[in-house]
């Protein structure tokens, strides 16, 4: 409640200050909530303004330790407040910001760009920011932002963050990102890995050698991190990745894995059974799903801010989708994998052998009626000890769509961004 007040507030001011034209001191305003949140900017002379978004902070709030970039974090509440001031509802959204083109929507786009390019020039002599970074080519709180910027020689580097890659999904979005008539203002496409580079370059959106992959810099700590996990026989902690509150798929798999291991964990006393979902929101719809179908709760812990370290270095066994990103992260940690694989789920991996997956301790699990039995016996055995390509083959997995986990990925992104502004000021 008190945050929905502080915000209503904030949104008052801004609009009042936007009807009296007071630019300046409305730049003066985001300047000095940036300073509040980033300690020692005024420090810096090579900032990057990064537009925070969910779990992209995870990607990108280290890039100082591997360059002479500082990270500067601009709000999303103050970006998604001056859009809402600006922009109708409608046009709000992935996608929906360039699909829907009214004479209306064009002219609110062109009123906000102006706004913005009296007060970015500001913020950027302020803080001396020399980028800046985003999370996705097509989100509607930056676009403007970067139109603004690219008209004052500030590039913007897109850390896409779609990395996990399916036929249906990248033929969809090829055709929405090729039927653009325009370019976005997009200078550097950094991508997970080689197959977001591939289908992205079909698109046209950015030219083929500015779509670089850098592999996802969040994974660098676990890199480091990943030298000092063990094979633990002891290890008591089985691991399910949400997806079902995720809407990776419409069909009931999702909710059938659910059931099952709901069910496993009440009939286990040896081991310790967590479901980790992204964030709040999610463990609030999973937990409503959880009473809806009246499982049972016993032995079961719904967390959604565990670290993720914690988990690779105490699970006995780890569940999840192939379609998550972290099931492709959690390829790392020394114990086996179960990706359910039935219904209208996907096997994403088709090129590595059901033979070559298992000796990496990696099982696709393609019937419903195999699910129990596979979890059953992975717990009654020290797999681990069986694994024949234990790297090689998982390597294999985290190739396709996160490149390497070598711990340089922020190092690589870093190299993105100062090409971005070298090629900026040539």
């Amino acid at each position: 409640m008190i945050k929905k007040i502080i915000f209503k507030v904030l949104r008052n001011l801004l609009t009042f200050l936007i009807k009296v034209k007071a630019e300046k001191l409305i730049a003066f305003l985001i300047i000095q909530s940036i300073k509040k949140n980033n300690p020692g900017v005024a420090e810096k002379d090579n900032n990057v303004l990064i537009f925070e978004k969910p779990r992209f902070i995870n990607d990108v709030i280290e890039i100082d330790k591997y360059s002479d970039f500082y990270p500067i974090i601009l709000k999303m509440k103050i970006s998604v407040i001056l859009g809402k001031i600006f922009l109708p509802e409608e046009v709000r959204g992935q996608h929906k910001y360039h699909k829907i083109t009214t004479e209306k929507n064009i002219s609110m786009k062109k009123k906000y760009r102006s706004f913005i390019s009296k007060i970015l020039p500001l913020i950027v002599n302020e803080l001396s920011i020399k980028a800046i970074l985003v999370g996705n080519v097509d989100y509607w709180e930056h676009q403007e932002w970067s139109w603004a910027a690219k008209n004052i020689g500030i590039p913007t580097v897109v850390l896409y963050r779609e990395s996990v890659g399916w036929s249906e999904r990248n033929i969809k979005l090829h055709k929405h990102y090729s039927s653009l008539d325009y370019d976005l203002p997009i200078s550097k496409l950094a991508v997970f890995g080689p197959e977001t580079q591939k289908w992205m370059s079909e698109t046209g959106l950015v030219e083929k050698k500015d779509i670089i992959v850098t592999g996802a810099p969040r994974t660098d700590k676990f890199y480091e991190f990943s030298s000092k996990l063990k094979n633990d026989k002891t290890k008591k902690l089985v691991v399910l990745f949400d997806f079902i509150s995720q809407k990776y798929s419409s069909s009931k798999t999702p909710v059938e894995v659910l059931e099952m291991f709901t069910n496993i964990a009440n009939n286990s006393n040896e081991y310790e059974f967590l479901i980790k979902t992204k964030e709040d929101i999610y463990k609030k719809e999973l937990m409503n799903k959880i009473f809806e179908l009246k499982l049972p709760t016993n032995n079961l812990t719904v967390e959604s801010d565990i670290d993720f370290r914690e988990i690779l270095q105490e699970s006995k066994l780890i569940i999840g989708y192939m379609r998550s990103t972290v099931m492709l992260e959690s390829m790392i940690a020394k114990c086996p994998i179960i990706l359910p694989v039935w219904g209208d789920l996907t096997d994403e991996d088709l090129e590595i052998s059901k033979s070559e997956s298992e000796s990496a301790g990696v099982y696709k699990v393609i019937q419903k009626e195999n699910f129990i039995p596979t979890v059953n016996k992975i717990l009654a055995e020290d797999q681990l000890d069986e694994f024949d390509n234990y790297i090689h083959i998982r390597d294999q997995y985290i190739y396709k769509n996160l490149y390497k986990i070598d711990g340089k990925s922020s190092i690589r992104l870093s190299n993105v961004i100062e090409e971005a502004i070298k090629d900026e000021k040539s």
